[in-house]
C-alpha cells in the first residue's frame, strides 16, 4: 500500500514537472552550421547566431544565412570579450543585436550595421574602447541601456527612426558628439541629457518641419490627443481627459530651432463638456518633437516637453479648431 502511495506521489510530481516544462515552451536545440564555423538555433523560422565555434579575430563577417535560414538575431553575449576582433559587418537581414553581444571587444574599431536592424540591445557595444565612431542606420528604433557605455565613441549618427534611447546609453563617452536630425527624438534626447550634438539637414527641413494637417490618437483611446498644424505655422493641441470630461488646449506658433519644434506665445485653455472655452494662462515657450513614423503608415509621433510620447494618426479635420 505504501509503495502504491509513493508511486502515486512520484507520478504527481512528474506530471507537475512536465506541465511546468510545457508551460515555458520548447527551446530549439543549438546546432552547428554546415561550414562548421557557427553555432545557432532556430526561433520562429529565423536563425539566432549563438557564437562562433572558434574565438574570432580580425574582421568578423556575420553571414546573411545559415543552412538556408536567415540570420535574424545576434544572441546575447555572442561575441562578448572577443578582444582580437577588429571589425564587424552584420549580415543583411539581422533585426536584433542582443544584449552584450559585442561588449568588451577592446580591439573593435569598426562596425557596419545593415538597414534591417531595429533594436540595439543593452550593453551591446559597452567597453569597446577602440570604437570611436558609429553610424546607426535608418530603421533602428531602440538603443538599449548602456549600449555604448564606456566605449571610445567621439561621433555617432542617430537617425529620425530612433524613438527610444534608454538610460546611460552613452555613459562615459566624454568626447562624444551626436549627429541628429532636427525635430527628431534623438535631438530632444541630446538636449535633455546635455550631450554635445550637431543637427543634420537631411530630415530637419523635410516633412517634420513643414507638416500641415490633423492627427489624433486611436479612436478607442479613452483619453485622446488631437494635433493640428496649420500652413501658417500655427499650432493647436487638444488633450481630452475622460476622468475630468474636459479638453486641455495649447495653441501658438511653431518654428524649428536647435532640432526641436519650438512653440511660442502659447495660450492655454480648457474646453468643458458643453464646448465652453476658458483661458487659463499663457506660456512664452514650449518644446515638442514631431517625427514621422516611416513604416508605410503616415503616422506622427509627438514628444512633449516632459519627454512623454504619443502616436497620432491622420484624419479629416471636422472637429475642434
Amino acid at each position: 500500500m505504501r509503495r502504491k502511495l509513493l508511486n502515486g506521489k512520484i507520478m504527481v510530481v512528474f506530471a507537475v514537472l512536465l506541465v511546468a516544462f510545457m508551460s515555458v515552451g520548447y527551446t530549439e536545440e543549438e546546432r552547428t552550421d554546415a561550414s562548421g564555423q557557427w553555432r545557432y538555433y532556430l526561433d520562429e523560422g529565423f536563425a539566432t547566431l549563438k557564437r562562433s565555434v572558434e574565438k574570432p579575430s580580425g574582421d568578423l563577417l556575420i553571414p546573411d544565412v545559415l543552412d538556408g535560414y536567415a540570420v535574424g538575431t545576434i544572441a546575447s553575449a555572442a561575441f562578448m570579450n572577443c578582444g582580437d576582433v577588429a571589425s564587424v559587418t552584420l549580415g543583411n537581414g539581422v533585426m536584433h543585436i542582443g544584449s552584450s553581444a559585442f561588449q568588451g571587444c577592446g580591439g573593435l574599431a569598426s562596425v557596419t550595421i545593415p538597414d534591417s536592424v531595429t533594436i540595439i540591445g543593452t550593453k551591446t557595444f559597452a567597453d569597446c574602447y577602440n570604437l570611436t565612431s558609429i553610424i546607426i542606420p535608418y530603421g533602428v528604433t531602440l538603443i538599449g541601456a548602456e549600449a555604448f557605455s564606456c566605449s571610445g565613441l567621439i561621433s555617432a549618427t542617430i537617425p529620425a527612426s530612433v524613438t527610444v534611447i534608454q538610460r546611460n546609453a552613452f555613459d562615459g563617452c566624454v568626447e562624444l558628439v551626436l549627429s541628429v536630425p532636427e525635430g527628431s527624438y534623438a535631438a530632444l534626447y541630446a538636449k535633455q541629457n546635455d550631450i554635445a550634438h550637431v543637427l543634420t539637414s537631411a530630415d530637419s527641413r523635410g516633412a517634420e518641419a513643414g507638416l500641415t494637417g490633423a492627427w489624433r490618437t486611436a479612436e478607442d483611446d479613452e483619453d485622446f490627443t488631437t494635433l493640428i498644424l496649420y500652413p501658417d505655422d500655427a499650432f493647436r493641441l487638444y488633450r481630452y481627459h475622460a476622468q475630468d470630461e474636459k479638453t486641455f488646449t495649447l495653441e501658438g506658433v511653431r518654428i524649428v530651432q536647435d532640432g526641436l519644434i519650438i512653440v511660442y506665445d502659447i495660450r492655454l485653455g480648457i474646453l468643458d463638456s458643453d464646448g465652453a472655452y476658458t483661458q487659463t494662462g499663457e506660456m512664452g515657450k514650449s518644446e515638442y518633437g514631431f517625427t514621422l513614423i516611416q513604416d508605410g503608415t503616415p503616422a506622427l509621433r509627438l514628444t512633449d516637453d516632459y519627454g512623454e510620447t504619443v502616436t497620432l494618426f491622420p484624419f479629416d479635420m471636422d472637429g475642434p479648431g
